[in-house]
């Protein structure tokens, strides 16, 4: 589906909290939980920005293929 990106802590300052961010190439995805613990759900991602999955919070964006890994 994309890459998974962990981002350590939060806007608001460190925390031990990871967040999950999959970057996928196209518009439409679907999501149904890390472990799949969740009803099937699916998503528009935007151009620019992101979605958040309403059940297990996991962030989906566009992979656009400007970082560098």
């Amino acid at each position: 589906m994309g890459r998974t990106t962990d981002v350590l802590g939060a806007s608001h300052g460190p925390s031990k909290a990871t967040e999950r961010i999959i970057k996928v190439k196209g518009e439409r995805i679907s999501c149904m939980g890390e472990h799949n613990d969740h009803p099937k759900v699916f998503y528009t991602v935007p151009e620019t920005g992101f979605v958040v999955c309403m059940y297990c919070d996991i962030k989906f964006m566009r992979d656009t293929g400007d970082e560098l890994d």
